[in-house]
């Protein structure tokens, strides 16, 4: 891709995994920095990566938090239940009216359910 086709996919991307518009700009900022070689080779081993047998190894439990935008909770919810089907114990919460990078886009929840997950005695 050229730097115009580039921008354009960034851009593309940072509305697909953000509601913010600041953070948006931001994740565009970041990728036309990165070095297009590594972004695209990091890119497809990440596709290509699937760790989903290799949950049963895990005994301890973990927390999964999940956004439900853009395609809905219940939608996000069955994905993940399938694909976490491995993972002996997990406790999975959803940020409403966030995307992907919750973060940026319900940074207080974010906070509060890492605080939450880090104050469990188990």
């Amino acid at each position: 891709m050229d730097t115009l086709e580039f921008k354009n996919m960034a851009t593309q991307m940072a509305t697909g995994i953000s509601m913010n518009l600041e953070s948006q700009k931001l994740i565009i900022e970041d990728l036309m920095k990165a070095d297009r070689k590594t972004y695209v080779y990091g890119y497809t081993d990440l596709l290509k990566l699937d760790l989903r047998q290799k949950l049963s190894n895990i005994d301890i439990p973990v927390y999964i938090l999940a956004a439900d935008l853009p395609y809905g909770k219940e939608t996000v919810e069955k994905n993940y239940k399938s694909q976490y089907e491995n993972l002996k114990s997990y406790k999975l919460s959803f940020a409403e009216n966030s995307k992907h990078f919750i973060m940026f886009d319900q940074p207080e929840w974010l906070k509060n359910q890492i605080n939450i997950a880090l104050s469990i005695d188990e």
